[in-house]
């Protein structure tokens, strides 16, 4: 099913039906006949997995503030500033994780609203069926203690401060266990980066956690209150398979996982005691939220659908995705081993050379310039260059009105071939110097709540690899005369570190 708007959550209201939260509010669906039977329209922007129920509870976040609503109500009541993260409601109250805020508030059955502190920006949460004892997962991991090598959030004052790594990575993630009725955090529980979404199998005492900056699973033992770790693929050699959303099986047989770098979910059983990869379903592009039914049925919802963007003929808005939902019957295991393969093939294109250097060290180049022209396609500005892979009826900035650009690609390199994913510079600039957007800049794509990250003042939004210049092998020393500012800071010398 396509929408028009990204897709951020899914929660069922009978065998039949499902209620899909997207950036235009929420729609009540057949899905098996593909039939929407209500749409609750809404401005603003869905909070992340933000809908939950039969009789649904749903965030979404306007004028700079969250907003909880039920079913088919519109205006909603305010609880926060900013960024919504998950909601669940559970023995007659509901939950809310407020992401900017830390905090988790509490809503009762009266309307009042308790709202408890818990690490730094909540996101997942899970709640028992009473109501009673709830778990949020910290993005921004614990709060940094006398000591720590700390980098803001953002870039106010104010902004919190997260522990990092000495390349500015965020180290530390983070699941609160709260006593809703004495209002405190009992237990803080170390587990990867960015714990994202979190599933709870109480019959059997365990907390399944999305590690979507470590590409692994947290199982946590809910009565010992101890984590192992489970990747989510041992194969892949590179960060990106961003897990951001988790669920189970009710039989507790298999575990199902989103993951947004990859465009599939992946896909455990049981073996020993544990969980082993058996197989993968391919979705659209970037799924951020996947439930399954008492059958089995999987609902996979993927925030930039097919990736297109078009409001009407020739006319594009990069911050706008057709989403998608996808309806996936219990998946057989031969279904499972196809999709690995499909999933592993899509992300692995080979690219064959087409003539150029061999042995780059031998030109004795000393300095590499890296000038970024960004806001403009290459056919924008180049395709009046009659050597470059292009498409003429698509120049707006020829020659005459660039004149230096010309000069420096036809001097230099023309680049026609090279491409990003980036759609804007909120995450246009992250590609370029990561080659990497993390689940984060994804989900606030059109909030950007505590700092925007084209200069990196959110330390949440650095990849866990770092920026290019820091790799291992260091073939050059990078002077950055560009926009980032914390956590990639020069040193003394000018060079990035």
């Amino acid at each position: 099913t396509v929408f028009n708007g990204r897709v951020y959550g899914v929660s069922f209201r009978s065998a039949n039906e499902i209620q899909v939260l997207t950036g235009v509010g929420v729609y009540r669906m057949d899905w098996r006949e593909n039939k929407v039977l209500r749409h609750t329209a809404a401005k603003g922007r869905g909070g992340i997995q933000a809908i939950d129920g039969a009789d649904p509870v749903w965030l979404f976040q306007r004028e700079n503030k969250v907003w909880l609503h039920r079913g088919d109500d519109t205006r909603g009541v305010e609880l926060g500033r900013y960024q919504a993260g998950a909601v669940m409601e559970r023995g007659g109250r509901v939950f809310a994780a407020l992401a900017f805020e830390n905090q988790l508030a509490v809503v009762g059955a009266d309307g009042t609203v308790r709202k408890i502190g818990t690490g730094i920006a909540p996101v997942g949460l899970a709640v028992d069926a009473g109501g009673k004892i709830a778990y949020a997962g910290n993005w921004g991991g614990r709060v940094p203690r006398a000591g720590d090598v700390t980098a803001p959030t953002g870039l106010a004052p104010t902004a919190d401060k997260v522990v990092v790594d000495a390349r500015g990575v965020a180290a530390s993630g983070t699941v609160s266990r709260v006593d809703v009725e004495s209002g405190k955090v009992t237990h803080t529980i170390a587990v990867g980066l960015h714990p994202t979404a979190l599933a709870w199998d109480e019959a059997r005492g365990r907390l399944y956690v999305a590690n979507t900056n470590s590409d692994s699973i947290s199982v946590i033992d809910t009565k010992t209150l101890t984590a192992t770790t489970v990747m989510i693929d041992k194969a892949s050699r590179l960060p990106g398979l961003l897990p951001n959303s988790v669920a189970f099986r009710a039989d507790g047989q298999r575990l199902y996982v989103a993951c947004g770098g990859d465009n599939a979910v992946a896909v455990f059983g049981r073996k020993n005691g544990g969980w082993e990869l058996i197989g993968k379903v391919p979705t659209g592009w970037f799924p951020t939220a996947v439930q399954v039914d008492g059958q089995g049925v999987l609902q996979i919802a993927s925030v930039k659908g097919i990736g297109n963007d078009e409001q009407a003929p020739g006319m594009h808005k990069s911050i706008v995705f057709e989403g998608i939902l996808s309806s996936v019957p219990d998946p057989t295991d031969a279904q499972l081993h196809a999709g690995a393969r499909e999933a592993q093939l899509a992300a692995r294109p080979k690219f064959t050379p087409n003539g150029g250097v061999a042995n780059l060290a031998k030109l004795g180049i000393e300095h590499v310039f890296f000038l970024i022209k960004e806001n403009r396609t290459y056919d924008q500005v180049f395709s009046d260059i009659p050597k470059g892979n292009r498409d003429e009826k698509l120049l707006m900035y020829g020659r005459e009105v660039t004149p230096n650009h010309h000069a420096l690609a036809e001097k230099y390199v023309l680049l026609d071939n090279f491409y990003s994913s980036g759609a804007i510079s909120f995450e246009g600039h992250q590609w370029l110097m990561m080659g990497f957007v993390s689940d984060h800049t994804e989900r606030t794509l059109q909030a950007a709540p505590r700092g925007y990250a084209w200069n990196m003042g959110d330390s949440l939004t650095v990849s866990p690899a770092g920026f290019f210049w820091q790799d291992q092998r260091r073939p050059l020393k990078v002077r950055l005369l560009g926009p980032v500012s914390e956590p990639a800071a020069p040193g003394a010398d000018g060079l990035m570190k």
